[in-house]
């Protein structure tokens, strides 16, 4: 009977056991946490780096932190910390001068941070400004991600970083350009690409506002990880100069808002002379065609003062493509209207000037 009692108790320990559901999964070990330190200043920024990230942040004798920002950059609900780090030591042949920079990314983990994705080669170096001697010009976070901003002599740049499958990417990268303008129309020239869907824009921004120059959809490289992303330089390379297809560009010296407008007196139009130039000294090039529209074409023709050709030749490396219109006057008078045009055989480069009221060799 007392064996009786006993089963019978502890099957109605097991029922109401049951009755509050499946059982609670044993709790695993509590996640480490990492003791607080002192908050570090950062140079470009007045408050310092709170305790819980400055745990996670060593630096050595000549370090500095330069700056820092917060935001939910992976979409979990938590803020992560972004940190511009400058070393004290790493010379290197390739750069100009100064100290390596690297950006350091802290993810947020329930009370703290855990150590993120790192670049030492996406951000220029201290001293690579040009006239501008410190390059790097503020960062932030955004519901477009991360956005890096740099700047030097008549040039600024802007890169953004967004979560992506697999970390933090480099997905955009915007350049202006105002070294070679000088112009009533536009103080900067726009580009930017969208790593994600190839698309690439030229703007004209002036102070009456912007105007598209043009828009193409490109082989672009990237999206890039951050801890994978180019440095600057081979950046700037392969989107700046190898992506985008040879744009006519404007060489006026010395510049004259008359000289805005040469077309009434010319006496060879610039795609006369490049298909002259092909036709006869390179017919094996094939032509590739420019994607202007009429907005786009009319609106660079009157950027650059003279009507833009409608494609360039190219085989593989060679390519063939007009550069410029060279438009110089004395005392309000034309002295001379001159055609240049480049024939590129991988690293070798041809320019071909040909005056314009001369006959077409």
């Amino acid at each position: 009977m007392k064996t009786l009692v006993i089963t019978v108790c502890c099957a109605l320990l097991c029922l109401l056991a049951g009755c509050g559901g499946e059982a609670a999964p044993a709790a695993g070990p509590a996640p480490e946490s990492v003791p607080e330190a002192d908050p570090i200043p950062a140079r470009m920024r007045e408050e310092p780096l709170p305790g819980k990230a400055s745990a996670l942040l060593k630096l050595a004798e000549g370090d500095e932190l330069l700056d820092w920002c917060a935001g939910d950059l992976n979409g979990d609900g938590l803020e992560d910390m972004v940190l511009m780090v400058e070393r004290s030591g790493g010379e290197d042949a390739e750069h100009w001068s100064g100290k390596p920079r690297e950006l350091m990314v802290l993810l947020g983990a329930g009370e703290g941070y855990t150590q993120g994705p790192l670049s030492r080669k996406v951000v220029r170096w201290s001293g690579e400004g040009g006239m501008n001697p410190e390059p790097y010009n503020g960062m932030s976070v955004d519901e477009n991600g991360l956005i890096v901003r740099e700047w030097g002599t008549r040039w600024d740049e802007e890169m953004t970083f967004t979560w992506q499958e697999g970390g933090l990417a480099l997905t955009r990268f915007a350049h202006w350009n105002g070294e070679w303008l000088g112009s009533d129309l536009y103080t900067s020239l726009e580009d930017r690409f969208d790593l994600l869907t190839g698309e690439f824009t030229r703007r004209g921004v002036g102070e009456s506002g912007e105007c598209l120059l043009f828009q193409a959809v490109l082989d672009l490289p990237g999206p890039w990880l951050l801890e994978d992303a180019p440095d600057t330089w081979a950046l700037e390379e392969a989107l700046m100069l190898d992506a985008i297809p040879p744009l006519p560009g404007r060489q006026h010296a010395p510049y004259r808002e008359e000289d805005h407008n040469v077309t009434g007196s010319l006496c060879h139009t610039p795609q006369e002379v490049l298909d002259h130039i092909r036709e006869t000294r390179y017919p094996e090039l094939g032509r590739a065609d420019l994607s202007w529209t009429d907005e786009t074409r009319a609106s660079y023709s009157a950027f650059v003062g003279y009507p833009v050709p409608d494609c360039y030749y190219e085989d593989g490396e060679k390519k063939l493509y007009y550069v410029w219109m060279d438009s110089r006057r004395s005392d309000g008078d034309v002295l001379f209207l001159t055609h240049t045009v480049c024939r590129v055989d991988g690293d070798e480069m041809e320019f071909i000037d040909i005056r314009d009221e001369a006959e077409l060799p």
